[in-house]
């Protein structure tokens, strides 16, 4: 292996190697570790012959506390969701499936923020964010989770880069790192043009997108909701090695709603619901491929 300094970066352009300094803007062919040397030959996952770069967070992942947790609505005679008790480890790779109506959706919801339960603690790490306002628990949001969703949300007109970008710039939280590491994302996804405009693209390489973009602004939950149920076996396999690739290499919490035996089978812990009640949970022995 070479040996050299901390602030020389390996790029490889095809099969050619090139060293060059981190400050460097590169819209090329592919990016190597900024900060690190390596000798490590492009992979084979990635596009144009990228290799994924290393994008470690310096912030704690988050654990996840569920406790008496009911959400119940007008007219039904049952909570749609009653969890009495729920702790998922930082760090954790784990599945939630069930059939339809069995309170999936409302517990993405309720995860994330998106809705308040009038019952119960959601504590992610030190913060209970059912006690926060919605002004509040959108803020947190934004900070904290980074939410991949069936349908990719992305809008027609705009680049790839630009659709990862938005949601900081609608915010006013963009900070002068971004771009550079939206397009560090992208190539960790296998995209290598950033100015595509997202209606070109195939419906796989529209939630790589997504993916890039829910981890642009490095949250210590990444929460993933049916993100194959509209991709062909090739573009699942794909996404599904991405997210969980991803999570690691971003210290990310992961937890994925999913009906797919592909991508659920390669997380290490699945919770099963029915009629709004965990109905197992039990972990895997088997890793991700």
């Amino acid at each position: 292996m070479p040996t050299g300094p901390d602030n020389i970066v390996v790029v490889y352009l095809g099969e050619k190697q090139t060293f060059v300094q981190p400050s460097q803007t590169i819209v090329a062919r592919g990016i190597l570790e900024f900060g690190s040397w390596t000798d490590r030959k492009p992979a084979s996952s990635a596009c144009c012959g990228c290799v994924m770069p290393n994008m470690r967070r310096s912030s704690a992942m988050l654990s996840l506390d569920l406790s008496h947790v009911s959400v119940s609505y007008p007219g039904l005679p049952t909570p749609v969701l009653d969890i009495p008790s729920l702790s998922i480890e930082a760090g954790s790779r784990v599945a939630v499936t069930g059939a339809s109506g069995s309170g999936k959706s409302t517990l993405v919801n309720i995860l994330t923020g998106l809705e308040r339960c009038a019952s119960g603690a959601v504590r992610w790490g030190d913060t209970d964010i059912a006690s926060l306002s919605e002004r509040s628990r959108d803020h947190w949001r934004g900070a904290h989770i980074g939410l991949v969703m069936q349908d990719f949300h992305l809008f027609p007109g705009l680049s790839a880069i630009d659709n990862i970008l938005l949601p900081v710039r609608l915010s006013r939280a963009l900070k002068p790192g971004d771009p550079d590491r939206a397009l560090m994302l992208l190539y960790a996804v296998g995209l290598c043009r950033a100015d595509q405009t997202v209606e070109t693209m195939s419906r796989g390489e529209m939630q790589r997108v997504a993916i890039a973009r829910a981890l642009l602004r490095k949250p210590g939950v990444l929460i993933a909701d049916e993100p194959t149920a509209s991709l062909d076996s090739d573009s699942s396999d794909a996404v599904a090695r991405l997210l969980i690739d991803l999570s690691v290499s971003n210290d990310s919490t992961l937890i994925v709603v999913s009906h797919d035996p592909r991508l659920t089978g390669r997380l290490e812990r699945r919770i099963t619901l029915s009629a709004g009640r965990i109905a197992s949970d039990r972990a895997h022995r088997e890793k991700a491929a």
